[in-house]
């Protein structure tokens, strides 16, 4: 039952609305009625959106969106939608007809499903015109959804208890594409050019840059190769290699890219390979609000035990999003327990679904509410403080444009002179 049903006033004369049965025959006897009566709304200009995945969440998340007039193109890698109501619960506690009468429901407001397919990488849907950006957020700043938006709060589920540090780093997400000549492994190794190789000492010139990185700037460089060669008889002749430069800085992220691109292409240069270069804004470094962060933990302790409290200066070395909006605006990323296992990995999963859901939605509401009281006082003290880096999102927008690049990194001249280019 509906927890509203413990409370509901009729308890007092008969029996409580039952809610989920009348939502139920309210679905069941209106639906035909309401297929009928749906009318397309006129396209927004401009906006396009890509959901990945076509569980219930997705087709939710493409209803809505189509609903108010974005064009939707939906992503689904199995043959069918409906995710794990179609392909794992058992049909006689949810038949595949009403799953299908949602995604009828969806696909009335012009919604375009892809089924069968993977979806699309972010450099695909860039490609596309879907997206502009790397990040959500970004992309939300891009398309104006945070016009207007003078404060923001973001709750990750981690750790345990209720928890907020002082931020953490920032990120240039990188593609390297060796290109070589492909020749038989065996037979005539000595005519080909090998990418891997080239691919391995540009790995290992960047490695040598570790020590020239400053602790101060908790530098974070990972990369892997996501396309190794094609075959064990063939000299590999395109080889791809894909990481992230992380930084506690702007400037600190673009230093050390540049460096590493240099020992890209200097690796490249060395065995006779071309290499291609993409860099682009992945997320800023996060720096939480100091009084926004006062405040979420005056919230936060009146919903768990001071020993469940973890509000420190402590910086972290992963990425978030939520960085690129508190350059234009102040912003809190905290965390609230309920999961274990280490974060990424198949281990991870919510062990606490009420801490983890809950709690996380009573600190938000609770912050909200301490900002907002007294005629928004803390609110407004915060804003008049003003510790953002950037005057408006256009001006940060420009900003991480600059930090883009991509373009051949070598160039081999018909004088036997080698070009080297690793930056704008």
């Amino acid at each position: 039952a509906h927890r509203c049903q413990t409370k509901c006033s009729r308890n007092f004369y008969d029996d409580s609305v039952r809610i989920r049965d009348t939502k139920l025959l309210a679905a069941e006897r209106g639906y035909g009625a309401l297929m009928a009566a749906i009318r397309r709304p006129a396209r927004v200009d401009g906006k396009k959106a890509a959901i990945i995945g076509g569980g219930p969440t997705g087709i939710a998340a493409a209803y809505f969106l189509g609903r108010a007039g974005i064009e939707t193109t939906l992503f689904e890698r199995e043959k069918s939608l409906g995710g794990v109501p179609r392909h794992v619960i058992p049909a006689f506690r949810i038949a595949d007809e009403t799953i299908e009468k949602d995604i009828a429901l969806m696909e009335r407001y012009g919604v375009e499903v892809r089924c069968g397919a993977p979806a699309p990488s972010v450099a695909q849907l860039k490609a596309q015109g879907v997206i502009r950006y790397y990040g959500g957020k970004v992309e939300f700043m891009h398309r104006g959804i945070l016009d207007g938006v003078n404060m923001a709060m973001m709750v990750h589920t981690g750790g345990s208890g209720l928890s907020c540090n002082r931020g953490s780093n920032g990120c240039i997400t990188k593609e390297a594409a060796f290109i070589g000549k492909g020749a038989h492994a065996g037979s005539a190794p000595h005519v080909g050019i090998n990418a891997l190789y080239a691919a391995n000492l540009a790995m290992q010139a960047a490695n040598a840059l570790r020590e020239t990185f400053r602790e101060a700037d908790t530098v974070r460089f990972h990369p892997i190769i996501t396309n190794g060669g094609d075959a064990v008889n063939a000299i590999p002749d395109n080889v791809t290699v894909e990481s992230y430069v992380r930084a506690a800085s702007m400037e600190a992220m673009a230093k050390e890219n540049e460096k590493i691109n240099r020992a890209f292409v200097g690796a490249a240069a060395a065995m006779g390979c071309r290499i291609r270069l993409k860099d682009l804004h992945g997320y800023a470094p996060r720096v939480n609000d100091p009084g926004m962060k006062q405040v979420c933990r005056e919230a936060a302790a009146m919903l768990v035990p001071e020993e469940n409290l973890d509000f420190s200066e402590r910086w972290g070395t992963g990425c978030s999003d939520m960085g690129d909006v508190n350059c234009v605006m102040p912003g809190i990323h905290p965390y609230a327990g309920g999961a274990e296992g280490a974060g990424h990995s198949s281990e991870y999963f919510i062990q606490d679904p009420y801490t983890a859901c809950v709690v996380s939605a009573k600190l938000q509401v609770g912050t909200i509410a301490l900002l907002l009281q007294d005629d928004a006082a803390k609110a407004k003290q915060i804003l008049a403080e003003g510790r953002q880096d950037y005057p408006s999102i256009r001006e940060y927008l420009d900003s991480i444009d600059q930090l883009s690049f991509e373009g051949d990194g070598v160039t081999y001249e018909s004088d036997g002179t080698v070009t080297l280019k690793y930056k704008n």
